[in-house]
């Protein structure tokens, strides 16, 4: 058994065609210096009028001039954002009384415990830098910089960074 069964991976160089099938896209994607601006005015045309995006991801990941220009012309359906290019996003923003467009303050994984866990993360990094161990969540300089890294350092780096390791 699979265990995407049901799902689909889609190369970017192979997004545009998937984009015109689909009822949501969720972006969820680290900012990095390339590429940026990936989710443009070319992938928003061929999305469906009554898509909803989904961004989750910094702010960058995701053309806001071209997605404005989408929603006012109905191209998208609605928009749900939770990062954007200026932080905090401005208030003269048309983002904030567009009917179609849900804005959260920049905390898509706040949880009730998130700085309990953040300093727990800290304080083994630091024990584990200073003992010349391996970081948890290490993402490396190659893969930041648009090189091929790792997949394991692109997805967290295999450490359990939600809660597990007691």
């Amino acid at each position: 058994d699979d265990p995407r069964d049901g799902e689909a991976c889609t190369p970017l160089a192979a997004m545009t065609g998937a984009l015109t099938t689909l009822d949501a896209l969720i972006i969820a994607a680290p900012l990095t210096p390339r590429p940026r601006r990936i989710v443009g005015a070319r992938a928003l045309s061929v999305m469906s009028n009554t898509a909803t995006i989904v961004d989750v991801s910094r702010g960058g990941v995701l053309d806001q001039a071209a997605l404005l220009e989408a929603l006012r012309r109905r191209r998208s359906g609605a928009a749900a954002r939770d990062g954007f290019e200026a932080r905090p996003l401005p208030a003269t923003s048309p983002m904030w009384t567009m009917p179609n467009v849900l804005v959260s303050p920049g905390i898509a994984g706040a949880r009730p415990d998130y700085w309990d866990h953040a300093a727990t993360i800290i304080a083994r990094n630091l024990r584990a830098l200073r003992d010349g161990g391996a970081l948890l969540d290490e993402v490396e300089a190659s893969w930041y910089r648009g090189g091929a890294g790792t997949a394991g350092a692109a997805a967290g780096g295999g450490a359990d960074t939600q809660g597990g390791e007691g």
